[in-house]
């Protein structure tokens, strides 16, 4: 649906602030600064590019500034660790055989967070897995906080931050994938665009969940803190 049509619809009611958590899937050194050795390594390997990811992690940063004026349940900040020994056999062998590296070490290459910095009231989770639910206690977390609705931004788009919402969604919660909050690397100088994205998540955009901008999030978020004062 479009902007327009995503403000008529019901969807609304779910993103109360108070009820709401922000997940930050990924925003790393590892997998948005074309100045690290992996996104090096899949320019010059794969022609991709990493100009859409730099760009969404800027809209990611102005988007938690602005979410602070109002009383959001959680903001979770998710950091992975890629490497083979800690995952499935089954990936190792694919990344093996396609001569991928090592992207992301705890502590070492890739570890830094891309531009967005965690407040010390925020929480940090590690994970092993591309799901951020799948052997970390996030559910928990959000449970402890009476979270209804999650909004899953960072990257990769297609990757983390789809398997991430999947489960979401599968657990219960209204999901929200802000379309301007992720990218994938891109194939080509065609910057990505909201659509882009939305099509690259359809079993979120379809069914699963919503995919409205940021702007429109805030917009609610505005409507609901100024009909409170009112009230």
């Amino acid at each position: 649906m479009d902007e327009k049509q995503f403000l008529d619809s019901r969807a609304c009611e779910v993103l109360k602030p108070e009820e709401t958590a922000i997940i930050v899937v990924d925003v790393m050194d590892g997998y948005c600064n074309p100045e690290e050795p992996l996104p090096k390594f899949l320019k010059k390997t794969a022609g991709v590019n990493f100009m859409d990811l730099d760009k969404a992690a800027d809209r990611i940063v102005a988007f938690l500034k602005a979410s602070r004026k109002y009383p959001i349940a959680t903001t979770v900040f998710v950091r992975m660790v890629e490497r083979p020994e800690y995952l499935p056999v089954s990936i190792r062998l694919k990344m093996e055989i396609d001569g991928i590296p090592p992207t992301v070490v705890c502590g070492g290459q890739g570890w830094n967070y891309y531009k967005v910095k965690p407040r010390s009231s925020d929480y940090e989770i590690i994970k092993y897995r591309y799901d951020s639910f799948m052997g970390t206690d996030l559910d928990m977390h959000l449970k402890k906080y009476d979270v209804k609705t999650v909004i899953i931004v960072g990257g990769y788009a297609s990757f983390c931050v789809d398997n991430t919402a999947r489960s979401a969604a599968q657990l219960g919660y209204h999901t929200f994938v802000p379309a301007d909050l992720t990218a994938d690397p891109g194939l080509s100088d065609n910057p990505q665009t909201p659509d882009d994205i939305r099509k690259h998540l359809d079993a979120i955009n379809s069914l699963m969940g919503y995919m409205p901008l940021s702007s429109t999030i805030l917009y609610v978020w505005e409507n609901i803190l100024q009909n409170s004062i009112k009230g």
